[in-house]
């Protein structure tokens, strides 16, 4: 663990601006206030569909390989 004497010791051997720097960021790290969001304000809940419920998809069944590269030719067409 290190202890107030050695931070000032090594405070010391740091030059202006690299000291600036850390004082910059250590009093962003003291004042930043923790965020008070709830994980349901930002996913808001949802609810699973029914096993009974027909799928919306209605091709043939794909291997993770055929996605993988329906994935690579959509994200080809974008550029």
């Amino acid at each position: 663990m290190i202890n107030a004497e050695q931070i000032y010791h090594k405070a010391q051997l740091l030059d202006s601006t690299r000291l600036q720097e850390l004082t910059d960021f250590l009093d962003f790290l003291l004042t930043k206030k923790p965020v008070q969001n709830k994980a349901n304000d930002i996913f808001p809940e949802t609810q699973l569909e029914s096993i009974d419920t027909p799928s919306v998809y209605h091709g043939k069944p794909l291997t993770i390989e055929e996605m993988n590269d329906a994935i690579e030719w959509e994200a080809s067409q974008k550029l």
